[in-house]
């Protein structure tokens, strides 16, 4: 804008100084020759005055532009008038023209400087035709052509200033601002001149021959004015329904404001349209819009004052305003539904149906990117006796101050809802600890509340469930945290605890998983994830644990806690075993190919009960090695803790048969189940696997993890090899690493993903050989 308004500035000085400079040299040279007749000069400067007084408005886009309908006079007095008499009778017409109009100033003196201008190039033009023949004494021909030549100059200098100081006034292409006029200027110039020619030739033969011409010339300025501020009020309208049309098409209110602005913009061809909260100032257009919620202003302005706003324009502001106010209301009103039916009225919480949505959209980033989110079962302890002792009113305004502390206590991408009752939920998005942070929350709960003039003392039980643990749709993951709530419960209440057990399904939704489970492999719906294994001494990837996965085509990701169970109480947990027994092999063959004899990678499948106590279980191992002629060394089968911790002899048989085969052994969650260190010695094993709740202590830089230690100690003593679950952090690498710790996995150094072509992220490990402080895993 700054650009445009100096190339403006730039154009007004300039055409004033053409102007003054015109006038000087006409008056300095032809002085002496006068105005010529009185009576001549006297019938075009009022005709000339009412024209440029009464203007006929020209359409000019969606405006008016007046356009002075001077050019029948211009020929004629260029045909019957010295030069002096020319210059005087153009600016009489054009000084009455911006007074009576009451033009700006910087247009007033532009419009001056543009006619002297004209008026001094027209009349080069006639004395080049002319000659040195004295205009009186020319013939009819030659001063009709010299008229018609000078006028033409004259017009075509005119139009061409103002279309240039509009497109610098606006900052817009020259052959656009001339599009917009050019047809109707060009028609009425042409019509003018041919009227001019006549007005001429009659005046050199009588002096009162113009003043025939005003009359019927008024009525017909008259009736075009009328016909063609009809023609814009329809465009207007039109662009009103238009605008009415785009506002109402939507019922989002950022794109029914963004609407309004741009009707607005097209419209009034304003620089700069906006809805604030003040009116309208200098050189602007306001009009009150009432969006349902608060009043404003919507203001137009950035209009040079070249091309100032006209009264009409503002009954067009008005237009829009009244289309805007109906259209954002609408907006404000569904909008306000919409909150309403998705939020709780008394916290303005999400409610029960928005936050499962949370939750599955939590759930669905979790699928893609691994990402892990707990959700938080909350209710506020003998929360009854508060309503029954002190009243609706005091209950409610507990539940609001609750929320305002749960809200306190979270983070901005975490989740707090009123889920009906005293029940609220969080869904804590990326918490390392949740049930840390349930017991924050508790706490905050615990400060009195100050309430109806008296100070309240209130607790509050939580239960925690984490996605994928323990769940991975939100009626399963809720269901497990108020499984844990009620456990919090159960322990006296003002306390949080997180699911441990397995809650049991409704029975239609068990039955009809075991009824999906019997196809599910033979349709292609199990499959497996891998998880990378890294040698910490090495600082690569030395094999991958498998993790079975159901994907069921209409019900989605179904979470192994929900199906395991199911399949373990069916039998068909066996089949299931199988399947991820050879498929992890056929993986596992499929990434040695092309490998070094030095540098092998191997796969972790786990067993369960079941399969361990099958008779053909030695069988289904040595069919799977040979049937994807796997090495029976790099297949390394996982039993729990809780599994080997009832010293079975037929368990132990069984190990010590695989391991005559050639395949490694593994003790699972070691920590968690019934043995002790001591009685490691008991089994036939190669690896121990440290549960990730003992990593998980491993917090921050000083923290110590004793069990940990002692448990690579032992296991090392025992010559077995060491690896450790849930690796999540740096802090908790280096400790390991510095303890001695032989293999790590966790999501630090690679989350579960499908098999294929050999994963990339399974051999280009992260470095963590050495020390692994300053370095990037």
């Amino acid at each position: 804008m700054a650009s445009g308004g100096r190339s403006l500035r730039a154009l007004v000085a300039a055409t004033v100084l053409l102007g003054g400079s015109a006038a000087a040299v006409i008056w300095a040279r032809y002085a002496g020759d006068g105005i010529g007749r009185t009576a001549h000069f006297t019938v075009f400067a009022a005709a000339l005055v009412t024209a440029c007084l009464i203007p006929l408005p020209v359409p000019r886009g969606e405006q008016l532009e007046d356009l002075e309908l001077e050019e029948p006079f211009i020929v004629a007095i260029l045909m019957v008038l010295p030069p002096l008499g020319v210059l005087l009778a153009a600016l009489t017409g054009a000084l009455a023209g911006n007074i009576g109009r009451r033009r700006e100033p910087i247009k007033f003196a532009f419009n001056v400087g543009m006619i002297a201008t004209a008026a001094g190039l027209a009349l080069l033009v006639r004395a080049a035709v002319l000659g040195d023949v004295p205009l009186g004494s020319a013939s009819a021909g030659r001063t009709v052509v010299a008229g018609v030549g000078s006028a033409l100059v004259f017009v075509t200098y005119k139009w061409t200033s103002v279309y240039a100081a509009i497109a610098f006034a606006g900052q817009r292409p020259f052959l656009d601002v001339a599009r917009e006029s050019i047809g109707v200027g060009a028609l009425v110039t042409t019509s003018g001149i041919s009227v001019g020619v006549a007005l001429g030739l009659a005046t050199r033969a009588a002096w009162w021959a113009p003043l025939t011409l005003l009359p019927p010339g008024v009525v017909v300025l008259l009736l075009l004015r009328d016909h063609l501020q009809a023609l814009r009020d329809r465009q207007r309208l039109d662009g009103l329904l238009r605008a009415a049309a785009h506002a109402h098409a939507s019922i989002d209110i950022r794109h029914v404001t963004e609407s309004l602005l741009e009707s607005a913009r097209e419209l009034l061809r304003a620089g700069e349209v906006e809805i604030r909260d003040r009116p309208a100032g200098d050189d602007e257009l306001g009009a009150r819009v009432d969006d349902g919620a608060s009043a404003r202003w919507l203001v137009a302005g950035h209009r040079h004052h070249l091309d100032p706003f006209e009264r009409g324009e503002q009954e067009l502001l008005d237009g829009l305003a009244t289309i805007g106010t109906a259209a954002l209301s609408n907006a404000r009103l569904v909008e306000q539904v919409e909150h309403q039916i998705v939020h709780d009225s008394v916290t303005d919480l999400p409610n029960r149906l928005l936050f499962e949505d949370r939750v599955s959209q939590a759930a669905a980033r979790g699928r893609q990117f691994g990402e892990r989110f707990a959700v938080v079962f909350l209710d506020i302890d003998r929360f009854k006796r508060v309503n029954d002792s002190l009243g609706h009113g005091l209950g409610d305004d507990l539940l609001r101050e609750t929320a305002a502390r749960l809200l306190a206590a979270v983070g901005p991408t975490d989740t707090v809802a009123r889920t009906g009752g005293d029940e609220f939920t969080v869904l804590l998005a990326g918490a390392t600890d949740p049930l840390v942070t349930a017991v924050s929350i508790l706490d905050r709960l615990r400060a009195p509340f100050q309430l109806g003039g008296r100070q309240l003392f209130v607790t509050a039980s939580a239960g925690v469930a984490v996605y994928p643990q323990h769940g991975t749709d939100p009626a399963t993951l809720l269901a497990h945290a108020d499984a844990a709530l009620q456990q919090a419960k159960d322990s006296g209440r003002d306390t949080a605890a997180q699911y441990e057990g397995q809650v049991a399904l409704p029975a239609a939704r068990g039955l009809q998983l075991e009824s999906l489970l019997h196809h599910a492999v033979e349709r292609g719906e199990m499959w497996l994830a891998y998880q990378p294994l890294v040698d910490l001494r090495r600082g690569v990837a030395i094999g991958a644990e498998a993790l079975l996965r159901w994907s069921h085509p209409t019900l989605g990701e179904i979470g192994p806690d929900d199906f395991l169970p199911i399949a373990e109480q069916s039998g068909l947990v066996s089949q299931l075993d199988t399947f991820a027994l050879l498929s992890a092999c056929r993986q596992a063959r499929a990434w040695n190919i092309g490998r070094g004899p030095y540098e092998p990678m191997h796969v972790a499948v786990n067993f369960s009960a079941r399969q361990l106590h099958s008779p053909r279980v030695i069988d289904i191992v040595t069919d799977s090695l040979a049937a994807t002629g796997l090495p029976a060394q790099l297949l390394e089968v996982e039993i729990t803790e809780r599994l080997a911790g009832g010293d079975s002899p037929e368990v132990t048989a069984v190990l010590t048969q695989l391991r005559a085969v050639g395949v490694r052994i593994a003790m699972d969650d070691f920590g968690t189940g019934y043995s002790s260190l001591s009685r490691l010695e008991a089994f036939p094993l190669d690896n121990v696997k440290i549960d990730k709740s003992f990593v998980r202590r491993i917090a921050a830089p000083g923290d110590e993890a004793p069990i940990v230690v002692a448990a690579i100690a032992m296991a090392h003593g025992l010559g077995l090899t060491v690896t450790a679950e849930g690796v999540e952090s740096r802090v908790q690498l280096d400790y390991l690493q510095r303890h001695g710790c032989d293999l790590v996995q966790g999501y630090l150094l690679g989350r579960p993903q499908r098999g294929g072509p050999v994963p990339t992220s399974l051999l280009d490990a992260p470095t963590v050989t050495g020390s692994a402080a300053g370095r990037t895993p």
